[in-house]
């Protein structure tokens, strides 16, 4: 405590000499619900195979988010507040001048996922099982989880910007694909008992007969991710023109980072999707996005990029070996290769146009495993 300061609150309801960060709930917050929707279709077809198609919705109401509604855009810039307040005073006001960020818990955003899924699948006969999926879907939200995509995120996994809205009086800005978006997905499984030998009697038969193959195949498109800039509003003077330009982020001057910029000339879309050398070395320069002007937000919209496809392929190979103790005691042998291909799978690009890494991909999925493992089973 300074000696002499005033003690109690000012007239903003803040403490005087204090300006304070809160973390606040809405005390008219209401429980969230989902609403499920789904239509099958499935026969049965000879070889004890199944073909099913199912439509899938998901719809969310009132969904928890937060955010800082203490600002407003231009507070950097001298413009007034929507009070009229604060006429060319270019500090950080906010529109509560004793209070810092609030962070403020409410539930009034929604979300919705609607997708299609085709599905053939035969059940274990004749030495032979196998299931093929396909899923056609599409998510959309105010904001999704706040880990994202969790590390691939483009970089920004639990920075603030990740959930604040850009403009928290016009927070349809901030409606676009959710960050675990995937528009296509195929997933095949396979299980086989190779028939070769396996009635042969000998060492011949022991060791090259009775042999089971898995096989699963995965193959996604990538994941959505936009572009933002991380850094701070940086106001300078424009020797060529004599203006005041940004050079920094925080586009709206609203003292929250994170501000998307407009869209680039080649639109807010890949126009063919980038090679994985493409991503590596970096599918945006800085010079490609334009920044808004100073006290606007960008045109640019949420996550209207697709990062990296994902693709790969894991295989095993078992047998089992009976033991002479018992004839219930096997041991089974096991070889199993993850990414047998040794796919590179990169992770989303960096999506941060403050930092050094800008649009490449720097971290991948994990390359090739190869494991083996003997097992007793009795």
């Amino acid at each position: 405590m300074i000696p002499g300061a005033d003690l109690g609150l000012d007239e903003n309801g803040g403490i005087q000499g204090v300006r304070t960060k809160l973390r606040v709930v809405d005390p008219s917050i209401r429980d969230s619900y989902m609403q499920n929707l789904y239509l099958g279709i499935q026969r049965q077809l000879d070889w004890n195979t199944v073909v099913e198609i199912n439509y899938q919705g998901s719809l969310g109401r009132k969904l928890p988010f937060f955010g800082d509604p203490n600002r407003f855009t231009g507070d950097l810039l001298g413009d007034v507040d929507p009070l009229g307040r604060f006429a060319g005073d270019t500090s950080e006001n906010r529109l509560n001048a004793s209070f810092d960020s609030l962070n403020l818990r409410q539930n009034r955003v929604t979300s919705n996922y609607h997708g299609v899924n085709m599905q053939l699948s035969k059940r274990f006969s004749q030495g032979l099982a196998f299931q093929i999926a396909y899923t056609l879907g599409k998510a959309m939200d105010y904001g999704s989880d706040f880990f994202g995509a969790g590390e691939n995120s483009g970089g920004l996994v639990g920075q603030p910007y990740r959930t604040y809205f850009n403009d928290p009086l016009n927070i349809a800005l901030d409606y676009g694909r959710s960050s675990f978006d995937v528009r296509h997905r195929l997933v095949a499984n396979l299980l086989w008992e190779i028939p070769f030998m396996k009635d042969q009697s000998g060492a011949l038969g022991l060791i090259l007969g009775g042999w089971q193959l898995g096989v699963i195949l995965s193959v996604q498109s990538g994941l959505p991710f936009g572009v933002v800039n991380g850094g701070r509003f940086n106001l300078v003077l424009d020797e060529d023109t004599g203006d005041l330009v940004n050079i920094g982020g925080d586009y709206n001057a609203d003292a929250q980072e994170g501000d998307r910029p407009d869209t680039p000339s080649f639109g807010n879309t890949f126009s063919d999707t980038p090679s994985t050398s493409e991503f590596i070395n970096g599918v945006f320069q800085t010079s490609d996005f334009p920044s808004p002007a100073a006290g606007s937000s960008g045109n640019l919209g949420k996550n209207t990029f697709t990062g990296p496809a994902f693709r790969t392929v894991d295989l095993s190979l078992l047998k089992n070996f009976r033991l002479p103790m018992s004839e219930d005691t096997l041991l089974q042998f096991r070889a199993e290769f993850f990414n047998l291909f040794n796919r590179v799978n990169l992770y989303l690009p960096n999506i941060n146009l403050n930092g050094s890494s800008f649009g490449k991909s720097t971290q991948s999925f994990d390359a090739r495993e190869i494991q083996f493992a003997l097992k007793v089973l009795f």
